[in-house]
């Protein structure tokens, strides 16, 4: 997904990433929920990042979750009454190889199975082709905990359909489908890629670890030479009110998305089987390179919530909570947003960087 010269890397902030993230990650919850929700979101985590989280963040590889290379990325829901809290990790091998990522990969799921009960029968269906015995990509998979307060909390992977090469990943996904009895879905996907996977590249490959019929797959895409515009062709679903919110949406945060500097994201969500497979599309825009700083991006996040009629409190507290330096002072702070409609109203999300390796990374997937 993306080539970083180590020699080139920041000096990382002192301390493991259990103590650094899983205080911070507290945090957070403790501000946004109830009594003993932060217990249980700390005990997740710490069992997410076995047993490499107590190694220290300098030894460990450059991550692919956020865009400073730090291997955490927190989501907060800032809409609807109830705390939503969501983290990505990507499991690491300190000095690993791909066969080494691989095998993280695989032990998280195996925890996750012993502690929490997450299903594995659609793991086992695509494990093999997303983590084969020799890989050609530097990142193999992340791992997502969504914890809801007053619920167990829940947990999907990310797989790289890049894994066996850029050029195989169109080929990839559509493997996996038809592993997963998924296969009527490609056409939903080839109608995504409306301008061919050159442009349109399948970046990350999702399942929710959970036997639930509501359970998702996801196809995540890189949009490359993209505006506002085109996201809201291809996310308006037919809806004129949908594609004006959507490209409100892309230019308030980042004027044209992004374009010509760093690609925005869709996700393609599927749900069903056969020719009963319904399918929704979320926009992410990048946040990282889209403003002068980590203030400006703030006022523009808020502005955007007053617009959708959202309180920005929730957002205040815990970009606050997660920020050890003052906002205006640098700009990695903020990594994408998202935006999905319905009859209940936006739901609006933001993905912040623990700015482990950098608070200014650079930019990323040309």
């Amino acid at each position: 997904m993306n080539r970083q010269v180590t020699a080139d890397r920041p000096r990382a902030v002192p301390g493991t990433l259990s103590a650094l993230c899983g205080s911070a990650l507290e945090g957070i919850a403790r501000k946004l929920g109830p009594n003993g929700w932060a217990e249980q979101v700390r005990t997740a985590f710490d069992v997410l990042v076995e047993p490499w989280g107590t190694v220290p963040v300098s030894d460990l590889p450059f991550s692919d979750v956020s865009p400073d290379g730090s291997p955490v990325e927190y989501a907060i829901t800032l809409t609807g009454d109830t705390p939503v809290l969501q983290l990505a990790v990507e499991p690491l091998a300190p000095h690993g190889d791909y066969a080494a990522r691989a095998e993280a990969a695989r032990r998280v799921m195996s925890r996750l199975a012993s502690h929490y009960g997450a299903h594995t029968q659609r793991w086992d269906q695509v494990a093999d082709i997303f983590l084969p015995s020799e890989g050609a990509a530097d990142h193999v998979a992340m791992y997502g905990l969504e914890a809801v307060a007053g619920r167990p909390p829940q947990f999907k992977v990310w797989f790289y359909p890049e894994v066996r090469g850029v050029r195989r990943a169109p080929e990839t996904v559509a493997e996996a489908l038809v592993k997963l009895g998924l296969e009527e879905a490609w056409e939903t996907v080839l109608g995504h890629a409306r301008r061919g996977f050159e442009r349109d590249r399948p970046a990350l490959f999702s399942l929710d670890l959970t036997s639930s019929a509501t359970a998702r797959t996801k196809v995540y895409f890189r949009h490359y030479d993209s505006s506002a515009q085109h996201m809201a062709d291809i996310c308006g679903e037919g809806s004129r009110r949908t594609a004006a919110a959507v490209r409100d949406f892309c230019t308030t945060l980042a004027g044209n998305t992004g374009s010509g500097v760093q690609p925005p994201v869709t996700c393609l969500a599927l749900n069903g089987s056969g020719r009963g497979i319904r399918s929704s599309v979320t926009p992410y825009v990048p946040l990282w390179i889209a403003a002068p700083d980590d203030a400006v991006m703030g006022t523009r996040m808020t502005a955007l919530l007053v617009r959708h009629g959202v309180s920005p409190a929730r957002y205040e507290e815990a970009v606050h909570a997660l920020a050890r330096r003052p906002l205006s002072a640098a700009r990695g702070l903020h990594n994408y947003a998202s935006l999905q409609l319905g009859k209940a109203g936006p739901r609006i999300k933001v993905y912040l960087s623990p700015e482990l390796v950098s608070s200014d990374p650079p930019v990323r997937y040309q």
